[in-house]
């Protein structure tokens, strides 16, 4: 832990890779307020807030108005699975190739009835024999995948922000009935503020540790944590002797020293000590639970068979569909023809976006547009310490 008692303003770096940090004046070290690094869109359906390096993030979207719209009117907005890369626009023109691949062999059949009679049904049958087993098995996995994003949120970055509101609401309440001298409620005050600094900037590290990965020696977080004040330089420099992916746990272990440290100044009883014990211990629960889900996928065989089982499905649908349509069109029912090539479009585009939802919230802390905002999430903690000071 350490003990520096720099008091002045942290000096603006150029390693800094924060883009929005123009009108933010701090008043060091006491002042937590992140409310002048927000700048919130407000569109017709969603509200997007710009994060640190610039990337904007929904933190809000109207239902009610998706519902009144359509999912039709709304289908390139931003967000949408449609809109967010050109992976499904490429997976999708491959499906069309193989319909049309299926519906111009049509044309090379001789005797269609034939053809209808010795071969259509053994794949139509093919096709809903696996569509009894396909939408069963890829409901169990966007299952899975969504629960595990939710238990992030929740359990995780959701316990890390809620035990350090917790604590910095116990540290500066029983402060403000002990301290009675003004300069030891001033000197209160500071440690406080350090306590919340460094809850903020543990927030910060883990968030950018799963977009670091591939650089483990990378400090640009920790000057990143100076230009926002959550560090001092002195503080910096002893985190940047620890490994990226240790460096919330040291934090988190700073947090519990001096919050246990305090309250020692103030000769606070040990049995009501014990509850801010249980608050440092599941903060650092949720801690090591984000790391659980960031170093720990889903099982590569499971997610491979799922993949598999789902472009099975795919391509044998486009297949037959191309089959259906090229028989309808030589035989000129042309509603039916069109009908199979909606169906072309609609299937396959439902069963890759929700392969693509699941590949975006398996890692929810990179800076896409759905990922978690953390810069609202540390606005909530910084406001709500704020308020209790």
């Amino acid at each position: 832990m350490t003990h520096s008692d720099d008091k002045s303003a942290p000096a603006m770096t150029s390693s800094s890779t924060l883009t929005n940090l123009d009108n933010y004046q701090r008043r060091w070290p006491d002042d937590l307020d992140l409310s002048p690094l927000a700048e919130f869109d407000h569109g017709g359906l969603l509200t997007m807030l710009k994060g640190y390096a610039g990337a904007k993030k929904i933190t809000r979207y109207d239902f009610r108005k998706l519902i009144n719209l359509g999912a039709f009117f709304t289908l390139l907005s931003k967000g949408t699975v449609f809109n967010l890369d050109y992976d499904l626009l490429v997976s999708i023109c491959k499906v069309m190739v193989c319909a049309a691949a299926s519906f111009a062999a049509v044309f090379a059949i001789q005797d269609i009835a034939l053809f209808e009679e010795d071969s259509l049904g053994g794949i139509n049958k093919a096709v809903k024999d696996l569509a009894r087993l396909a939408p069963f098995l890829f409901g169990l996995f966007l299952s899975v995948s969504m629960a595990r994003w939710w238990c992030i949120r929740t359990s995780g970055i959701g316990s890390m922000a809620d035990q350090l509101s917790d604590i910095s609401n116990f540290v500066i309440s029983m402060g403000a009935r002990r301290c009675l001298n003004e300069k030891d409620w001033e000197l209160f005050k500071n440690l406080h503020a350090r306590v919340v600094r460094w809850g903020l900037a543990a927030l910060f590290c883990i968030a950018r540790e799963s977009r670091r990965a591939e650089d483990l020696s990378s400090t640009e977080v920790l000057y990143d944590c100076v230009s926002l004040g959550f560090l001092s330089e002195a503080e910096k420099q002893i985190l940047a002797g620890s490994l990226p992916r240790s460096r919330a746990a040291v934090l988190w272990a700073w947090i519990s020293a001096l919050s246990t440290e305090s309250m020692e100044m103030i000769k606070m009883e040990p049995p009501v000590m014990n509850v801010l014990y249980v608050e440092l211990h599941d903060g650092m629960k949720g801690l090591n639970r984000i790391h659980h889900f960031l170093n720990t996928q889903l099982p590569f065989p499971y997610v491979h068979m799922i993949v598999l089982v789902a472009y099975c499905f795919i391509y044998l649908f486009a297949f037959s569909a191309g089959i259906r349509a090229g028989l309808s069109f030589r035989k000129n029912l042309y509603f039916e023809t069109v009908s199979e090539i909606v169906l072309v479009f609609t299937l396959p585009i439902m069963y890759q976006g929700l392969l693509q939802i699941c590949v975006y919230v398996s890692d929810p802390f990179g800076a896409d547009i759905i990922d978690f905002p953390m810069l609202e999430y540390q606005m909530t903690v910084s406001g709500s310490c704020e308020e209790m000071k």
